[in-house]
């Protein structure tokens, strides 16, 4: 099986699942003739994709991904409230300090040709897929929900077969034992990478998820793809056993061209528009008279700093290319009005425990830049040795932050061997000594020892693999003492605070841009017709229309 690296599939979060995309002019497959019948209710959904789906199930990235929730359970979904609820499971159990939980699996849960769900089902789906002779991002995937589980890292690293922390205790109850405290983790069993698949009939066959009629346990059923992977049918689950949802059709393309996407919404063939441009989303809103759909996350773009590649393994020099950065200037002209900055890569305005102070981290201060180079071993710009960077990808937003940083440190400091390619791939034998990378934190609650968690902590995929193995042991300690604690606890915010100074210190992410305006925490993601009613779209970026309210479409 084709294996996808972490960094592809971070990147491919941010620039696949998100909807950004570069707008090509590349023809689109016609959309198929889906008339429907008078009790039929189709949904024509669209989103920018800059290629044909990899994968329709819970394990890959970009537009084909954003459906795996419609054909494999999780087992808690979204609500749009933001809290989750119960899905696959019917109900839990936790103990006192949030170290075992105890999943019961619905009775009613079958899958598409009737046989029972059952806890031991779930436990190989995510254990094939934590397996790195599976893995399809190198446990980088799986470790978005499994991280924290007894014995995983030791499953990831291929030196045991079963996860010690998932323990079938029979055929409806599956136990998850964590190292750590975790009062979150409904939420991230919520998200669409935990989505459940017949390991039996995926194993051996890497085009599985590509095939129509899968075997589903989900509300829905792929039964039609094109040939050029760029559209695809789902039909209803003939044996689904939840709620019955109202739209019985789902007809989703794929669009290389977001302006030819906007004038198919306006002639009414889109019923829900995933714009990755925010000017072409909001252009296309101004003339179909629709509404726009946001998010309930948080999504940040950042360039990580490898902790082990020279020369950016000098705190030093990492602290004079931030400084010597204009980031007001690089979000304005790079993001065209559809970005906002990111003061700091931490506790940001609207979340628990923000500090004003720590936007200093992003200050814009070529003397304290000078002064930082000075202290480093290299001394002098015309000494520092070649910084290779990447933006991962060809969205032009990212293409062109990295280029002005790479202006701002020749003309600043005197760096002049910076060089950028889109993609890792395209250094070849030299790939291992990319500096700085382009990278997403993915859709997080908004939680504030989570999101600390996800973008610091030695154990997320951001620190043990995009800043190369990045590990300071007092903040890993201080974000494991709270995410235990309660968020009401006077300690907690003090607690938080000096993990994130810690992180700060080590200077290892650059802030980017945001999404979203920092102080709401929702991203506007998607552009519904008028008669599009109730569309809801989960925190990690997929669909979920049979969720209360139900979606409709009333033309």
């Amino acid at each position: 099986m084709t294996r996808i690296s972490r960094r592809t599939f971070l990147s491919g979060l941010a620039a696949g699942a998100a909807g950004v995309a570069v707008a090509a002019c590349v023809p689109q497959p016609v959309m198929q003739d889906t008339a429907s019948e008078p009790d039929e209710q189709t949904l024509h959904l669209a989103m920018t994709g800059s290629g044909a789906a990899r994968h329709f199930g819970p394990m890959d990235v970009g537009f084909g991904v954003i459906m795996g929730a419609l054909q494999y359970a999780m087992p808690f979904k979204a609500l749009p409230d933001g809290t989750v609820a119960p899905y696959l499971v019917s109900s839990y159990e936790v103990n006192d300090d949030a170290t075992l939980y105890t999943l019961h699996i619905d009775p009613r849960a079958v899958w598409s040709d009737g046989s029972p769900v059952t806890a031991g089902q779930i436990k190989a789906a995510w254990e094939w897929q934590t397996d790195p002779a599976n893995a399809w991002v190198e446990g980088g995937l799986a470790s978005l929900f499994l991280n924290g589980v007894v014995g995983f890292d030791a499953a990831a690293d291929g030196e045991v077969d079963e996860i010690e922390g998932l323990v079938v205790t029979d055929e409806s109850t599956l136990e998850v034992h964590l190292t750590a405290t975790d009062r979150l983790l409904p939420f991230s069993l919520s998200q669409l990478y935990c989505g459940v698949f017949n390991v039996e009939d995926a194993e051996g066959d890497p085009d599985y998820f590509l095939k129509p009629n899968p075997l589903v346990n989900g509300p829905y059923q792929i039964t039609e793809i094109h040939p050029t992977g760029l559209q695809a049918v789902f039909s209803p689950n003939p044996n689904w056993w939840g709620d019955e949802p109202v739209i019985t059709k789902i007809v989703m393309q794929a669009y290389q061209d977001q302006m030819a996407m906007g004038i198919a919404m306006e002639n009414g063939q889109i019923d829900v528009g995933w714009f990755g441009d925010r000017k072409v989303a909001k252009d296309t809103l101004e003339r179909i008279g629709g509404y726009t759909v946001t998010v309930r996350t948080t999504s940040f773009a950042y360039a990580s700093f490898k902790a082990n590649v020279e020369p950016v393994d000098d705190v030093n020099l990492r602290k004079a290319l931030l400084h010597a950065i204009d980031f007001e200037t690089m979000v304005e002209v790079a993001g065209q009005g559809t970005k906002w900055v990111w003061p700091a890569p931490g506790l940001v305005e609207g979340f628990q425990c923000h500090d004003p102070a720590t936007a200093s981290y992003t200050e814009f201060n070529v003397d304290l830049a000078k002064e930082y180079l000075a202290k480093s071993r290299f001394k002098t710009g015309d000494q520092v040795p070649k910084i290779r960077m990447t933006p991962n990808g060809t969205d032009p937003v990212n293409i062109k932050s990295l280029q002005i940083m790479q202006e701002a440190w020749r003309v600043h400091l005197g760096i002049t061997d910076v060089e950028i390619k889109e993609q890792p791939s395209g250094y070849g034998d030299e790939e291992r000594l990319i500096a700085i990378e382009r990278q997403s934190t993915g859709a997080s609650p908004t939680d504030s020892a989570v999101l600390a968690r996800n973008t610091y902590h030695s154990n997320s995929p951001a620190a043990s693999h995009f800043m190369g193995g990045y590990k300071n042991e007092q903040v890993d300690e201080l974000i494991e003492k709270a995410l235990a604690m309660s968020r009401e606890d006077p300690e907690f915010c003090p607690t938080l605070r000096e993990a994130e100074d810690l992180f700060l210190a080590d200077a290892m992410l650059i802030p980017l841009y945001t999404n979203h305006r920092p102080v709401e925490l929702a991203r506007e993601v998607a552009v519904a017709q008028p008669w599009a009613k109730n569309v809801f779209i989960g925190p990690a970026y997929y669909f979920l229309p049979w969720v209360e309210p139900m979606m409709t479409i009333e033309k």
